[in-house]
């Protein structure tokens, strides 16, 4: 039969999906809120540098970048014009997944205050709070960076200490996102290559022994180095 420490960490267990869950409600429904706006403020204030620029002579440097920044909020912008349906949905789901991660925490206080317990009414409740948890949720969010700002709201704003505590959660392992992780290794790659190239153009054209390498060992030489 499951004893009182089971049922603490299967009650950890549930309400990490939901708050988690919650979070990321709330996160992809501020994305479409405030998108909008930002999207609007940027291209009035480009617009505006623009028009400041041309009477003192805008380089074609500064004048493709801005072209190229345009381009990517107008990409933006029309990506959550296409996409944003329903978003008021979103702000509904993640109210009630924060009431049953609230209620989730209630129950845990009474099984952790108490020596004996009914484990199957206890089980009963988390069972019917999951359940409710399952019909609300919402499960497509087309934002990339909502678990990244899941992950800030539910650690760093949202009363989980209980949760990770129970759950022995580590820093790198579980509050940081998987994909965050991924972008932090391809950042660090396309620095050591850029490093590398950088290196290469300022000292290897004094050397001649460099010319000497095949063109494939010499860029992983200077990757290397970098």
């Amino acid at each position: 039969m499951d004893t009182r420490k089971n049922l603490l960490s299967y009650i950890a267990r549930k309400a990490y999906d939901i708050g988690y869950g919650a979070d990321k409600h709330f996160a992809t429904y501020n994305f479409y809120r405030i998108t909008p706006n930002s999207v609007s403020i940027i291209a009035l204030g480009v617009g505006i540098y623009q028009l400041s620029r041309l009477s003192s002579g805008l380089s074609p440097l500064y004048g493709d970048l801005l072209s190229f920044l345009m381009i990517i909020v107008g990409l933006i912008g029309f990506y959550v014009g296409v996409t944003a349906n329903n978003i008021e949905e979103y702000s509904k789901s993640g109210e009630e997944l924060t009431e049953g991660f609230n209620k989730l925490q209630r129950i845990y206080s009474e099984v952790k205050s108490v020596e004996q317990v009914d484990v199957t009414e206890k089980y009963s409740e988390v069972e019917a709070i999951v359940k409710r948890a399952k019909e609300v949720s919402i499960t497509k969010h087309p934002i990339p960076i909502s678990d990244w700002i899941a992950h800030h709201s539910f650690f760093g704003m949202r009363q989980s200490e209980w949760v990770v505590e129970e759950l022995n959660l580590t820093f790198f392992k579980d509050k940081v996102p998987s994909n965050f992780k991924f972008l932090l290794v391809g950042l660090f790659l396309i620095g050591c290559f850029v490093a590398g190239i950088s290196y290469y153009a300022s000292y290897g054209q004094a050397d001649n022994s460099v010319f000497l390498i095949p063109s494939h060992r010499r860029l992983c030489w200077c990757v290397a180095l970098s």
